[in-house]
């Protein structure tokens, strides 16, 4: 249990390599199990998302798209974290990139194939991309480089990207064969999401789409469309405390189910308490953490693959992976009744049981990835089901702790906020153009300004003067003055 009162992130629930690798990132780098933890599994959903469904039972099928956040403040080291996660995918990415441009460089038609490409450069005649020692590292790139001939001819690979709005989101996913992953360690994406957002509305629609594969189609002004059949996009973030609270100014995102597609992990702050000379990383760990990783990325789709269409395999489960999966589902129903603990926060544990099918597949690939297509075969078995829901059974109070973030009063924060303005700036009497001119780089519309004073001549903070007073001909709005109570 941490500090917080939360429980600490399941890592017996993990793979033995990722595992260790969880584990002696979070020492080496003084962070809560939960931060590598969350980026990890969304890390290893990035390279299988595509390529497998779980089958649930016949009409009900699961992704493997998986969203995850780890809520943690400023200081905390995410973006090393961040870094040290997603480092297999960056090398093989860079690599691809660097295979692509230095053919294309040398003298002559260079091939269109990216295979042939590969097989064109010679890293032992030049500098080796970082990482090309590392066994396994060739194998995968060439892979990759093979797989991107079938599905996205002539395209770079773009692996995973950390910033990115709903515009660019489907350019990518059009160029990519429909997947992405976005990673990173800060609230970058939900600042995008709401950059253009007006009256609480926000552009995700591409987003939950990508969420459950459902098709987009974006049609251009003399460009013709934009189809993408079945998008695939995974998210690992690390927003802070107060974008969180930031979001209650977009009730669209949680409105509209966002917010409650994530896996949510709040631990408890390591500041004050770490140590200044810990333990370094583990090579061997994070050798072996990189190995499986590219196990993932080698594996492949159903054939025969065509350009943008990609044909996942689907995993069965086993009776007893079956009957663990729908006792904690019907734990789950139970819990969300008009008297149950998670009926306020239904929109988020209405989605865990599919969650914790999709983390199943998730770990059932990390497991046998190794052994090639014949991973697919295998149906998911009873214990690893059981370590998804030990999972999802840890991610309930942090999804309670993150939604009270998320459903704070906005209307509070506003009202304490639009008083302290006031009281800085001295005045005893005031007009509703005042405020709003003194507040304005918060709330932008008169309107809002207005709402908040009502509230406060609700509350007997403020009282209304005269509804309406003009100088010089123009409206100055209402005009308030503080209560008696405060006034003394």
């Amino acid at each position: 249990m941490l500090q917080n009162g939360l429980p600490e992130f399941p890592t017996n629930s993990l793979p033995s390599w990722f595992r260790r690798f969880v584990e002696n990132v979070a020492v080496a780098k003084q962070v809560p199990t939960a931060l590598p933890a969350m980026i990890g599994l969304a890390t290893l959903g990035a390279t299988v998302a595509t390529k497998a469904k779980v089958v649930v039972r016949p009409g009900y099928e699961e992704v493997l798209c998986v969203w995850t956040a780890c809520v943690l403040g400023p200081g905390e080291r995410k973006t090393s974290v961040v870094r040290d996660a997603t480092r297999p995918l960056e090398l093989v990415e860079a690599a691809l990139s660097d295979v692509w441009h230095s053919v294309a460089a040398e003298e002559g038609d260079p091939p269109t194939s990216f295979l042939a490409r590969f097989e064109r450069a010679d890293w032992a005649l030049g500098p080796a991309p970082e990482g090309a020692e590392r066994p396994g590292f060739r194998e995968v790139v060439r892979a990759i480089a093979s797989q991107y001939d079938q599905i996205a001819p002539g395209v770079v690979p773009e692996l995973l990207v950390d910033n990115v709005t709903s515009a660019s989101l489907v350019e990518i996913l059009h160029r990519q064969a429909g997947r992405i992953a976005v990673l990173n360690g800060e609230g970058a994406f939900f600042d995008n999401l709401t950059r253009y957002s007006r009256n609480g509305s926000a552009d995700i629609d591409e987003f939950l789409r990508g969420h459950v594969a459902e098709a987009i189609r974006r049609h251009r002004k003399g460009q013709g469309a934009i189809i993408i059949r079945a998008p695939h996009i995974t998210v690992g973030i690390a927003p802070q405390p107060e974008v969180l609270r930031g979001l209650r100014r977009t009730p669209a995102l949680r409105g509209r189910g966002l917010t409650s597609r994530f896996l949510w992990a709040v631990p408890a702050s390591m500041l004050g308490n770490r140590a200044v000379a810990p333990p370094g990383l583990d090579p061997s760990v994070l050798g072996a953490y990189e190995e499986h990783v590219w196990a993932m990325m080698r594996l492949g789709w159903v054939e025969p693959l065509r350009p943008g269409i990609l044909r996942p395999y689907e995993l069965a489960l086993t009776e007893g992976a079956l009957t663990v999966r729908d006792s904690f589902a019907e734990e789950v129903e139970a819990r969300l009744a008009i008297d149950g603990d998670l009926r306020v926060v239904a929109d988020w544990a209405s989605k865990l049981p599919g969650m914790v099918v999709r983390l199943a597949g998730i770990v059932h690939l990390a497991e046998h990835a190794p052994e090639g297509a014949r991973a697919f075969q295998q149906p998911i078995s009873e214990s690893t089901m059981a370590a998804a829901v030990r999972i999802g059974s840890f991610a309930i109070p942090h999804a309670l702790a993150a939604h009270e973030l998320l459903a704070g009063s906005t209307l509070e924060d506003d009202a304490a906020y639009v008083v302290s303005a006031i009281r800085k700036a001295g005045w005893t009497e005031f007009s509703l153009n005042q405020v709003h001119r003194r507040v304005d780089g918060r709330l932008r519309r008169s309107e809002q300004v207005g709402h908040v004073l009502e509230h406060l001549v609700e509350q007997r903070i403020i009282r209304l003067i005269a509804a309406r007073t003009l100088t010089g001909g123009r409206p100055l709005g209402p005009v308030y003055g503080w209560s008696q109570s405060e006034e003394e």
